[in-house]
């Protein structure tokens, strides 16, 4: 089997409004991280001329932390606007089809936060035991450090969690729906679902999110950047086998990843095509 699909996947109708363009939060997030890496550089320099070496560990700490993360969110975003699907993260079998949470984002993330982890607590410890010196405020000696303690094990909590439910993301059988997200899960049956839509705005945090409009219950988001099956694919495999029940058995076998590499999956109505 190859690595990815032979179809090109159109953009899932919006909710109200065309797609909007993934150049512009690319350009942005660039900038943004550009700016920190020439403070946190600066950071790092200055330590060097002044001999404050806690300056200089954490100065280099955060440079590559920040440059791993970037290229996480750099992996989220391609995941958002990917044409073809890659099918690595797609497993058949087992009576179900499941789609894994993309481990190339994940080994960034764990690259990061490992990295950023051990510099924050050094910063924290550094800036309370007197090791050197830190720009920051005044007043600020004590509650920078705890939040930086604080953000590193929520970083590498959630990085961990990530880790923890690779595989099987998201679980596609003849009957149900299942999600594993990093803090939390659901299942819901095929038959309690009206539709599958996109969020005009993402919930609960950055990246790519489906939702799924349950009969009597609230509606059921899926974070489908987080596979490099890519948001666009993830979307019209959802949308598929809700339209053909007749077809749900494929979801047990290697059909219906055959149906989603030539882009049988796809269908026309209500489809508003990208300007």
């Amino acid at each position: 089997m190859g690595d990815t699909a032979d179809a090109v996947f159109p953009p899932p109708p919006p909710p109200g409004a065309q797609p909007r363009s993934g150049l512009v939060p690319i350009v942005v997030g660039l900038g943004i991280v550009t700016l920190f890496e020439v403070f946190f550089v600066g950071m790092a320099i200055s330590g060097l001329l002044h001999d404050d070496w806690l300056r200089v560990f954490v100065g280099v700490g955060l440079t590559v932390g920040a440059v791993l993360l970037a290229i996480a969110t750099g992996r989220k975003l391609t995941n958002q606007i990917r044409t073809t699907p890659l099918l690595s993260d797609i497993r058949s079998g087992a009576g179900a089809l499941d789609l894994d949470r993309s481990r190339g984002l994940l080994r960034a993330e764990l690259g990061a936060w490992s990295v950023l982890s051990a510099t924050l607590v050094v910063a924290g410890a550094g800036v309370l035991l007197g090791w050197g010196e830190l720009p920051m405020g005044h007043g600020q000696d004590l509650f920078l450090p705890v939040s930086f303690v604080a953000l590193a094990v929520a970083g590498a909590a959630s990085t961990i969690a990530g880790w923890a439910t690779t595989r099987g993301m998201l679980q596609l059988s003849p009957q149900e729906i299942v999600y594993r997200g990093r803090w939390r899960g659901w299942s819901v049956p095929w038959s309690s679902v009206e539709a599958v839509a996109t969020l005009d705005q993402p919930r609960e945090d950055s990246g790519a999110h489906l939702m799924l409009r349950v009969v009597g219950q609230d509606p059921r988001l899926v974070k489908a950047d987080e596979s490099d099956v890519g948001a666009y694919a993830t979307y019209w495999l959802l949308d598929y086998y809700l339209r053909h029940p007749e077809h749900r058995d494929e979801l047990a076998d290697q059909r219906a990843v055959e149906r989603l590499r030539s882009g049988e999956v796809i269908t026309k109505q209500g489809w508003i095509s990208r300007a």
